[in-house]
């Protein structure tokens, strides 16, 4: 009853192959956007909500995220910015985009 999904992911600009961190300035570290899902709200719309408001315009975001803010760092700046499990989660992103963007060279004209 008490149960909460939480939605996250990792954004990689396909042009830069940068990767987009948030950085939290009170607590002092870099972590992927995330956040809670609403309730009757379809996962993908939940992704799509908590990306804009934490990739945001100033301003824009819940009064706890007010200390939020969106760099975009290179696959090894991202890595080293990351804790031990996000690195992990990053690793795997990066194996997918890279496959994808063969597999895009290879057979989509």
């Amino acid at each position: 009853q008490d149960f909460m999904l939480g939605v996250g992911m990792v954004i990689i600009q396909p042009e830069t192959e940068k990767v987009v961190l948030c950085y939290d300035s009170r607590r002092k570290h870099y972590f992927f956007p995330k956040g809670r899902k609403d309730a009757g709200e379809a996962m993908e719309t939940a992704v799509l909500r908590e990306a804009y408001e934490e990739v945001r315009e100033e301003g824009t975001g819940m009064p706890d995220e007010q200390s939020y803010t969106s760099h975009l760092f290179s696959f090894e700046e991202a890595f080293q910015k990351l804790d031990v499990d996000s690195q992990k989660i990053l690793r795997y992103a990066w194996f997918l985009f890279q496959e994808t963007t063969q597999y895009d060279k290879m057979f989509v004209q």
